[in-house]
């Protein structure tokens, strides 16, 4: 195991997937790739009900082509992202790398680990997002699902 992708989110379960990725990632010597997934339930949840008003007015007038909204969480996920490669560092992985997507959690997971050519997804087991966990169940049951390579749900 040479490259090892973790998903990245504020959930439980996410932080004791980056805590096995990275003792993994450190006991083999492996590369560790954090990646966390801006999603559209990410925009309903991080900004005021009012905030989201006034933006949503915007681009439907045409005003905005990419919402301050967006611009915010990107930042969020930056933060989560570097406060991951913090943590993975600190217990030795010397080599740690950061993604930032948006779309289906998932989908996005899979994509990436091909791209990157992971050998091994960890996951936290959590809650419900995006379209393939409407059709299939879960984030990590999708991914299960849905990767050539190894998955690790981490409970």
């Amino acid at each position: 195991m040479d490259r090892i992708l973790v998903g990245i989110d504020d959930s439980a379960g996410a932080v004791r997937a980056l805590d096995r990725a990275a003792m993994l990632a450190g006991k083999l010597g492996a590369t560790l790739i954090l990646v966390h997934v801006m999603t559209e339930d990410d925009a309903e949840g991080e900004l005021p009900a009012s905030e989201r008003d006034a933006i949503s007015r915007a681009e439907s007038a045409g005003v905005l082509a990419g919402s301050p909204g967006d611009a915010r969480l990107r930042e969020i996920g930056r933060q989560m992202l570097a406060k991951a490669e913090d943590q993975a560092r600190a217990v030795g992985v010397r080599d740690c790398r950061t993604i930032l997507a948006e779309g289906d959690p998932a989908e996005q997971l899979v994509r990436l680990a091909g791209e990157e050519e992971a050998t091994l997804i960890v996951v936290g087991r959590r809650g419900v997002a995006g379209l393939c966990a409407v059709l299939l169940g879960s984030v990590s049951t999708c991914v299960v699902q849905l990767a050539p390579q190894s998955v690790l749900v981490v409970s």
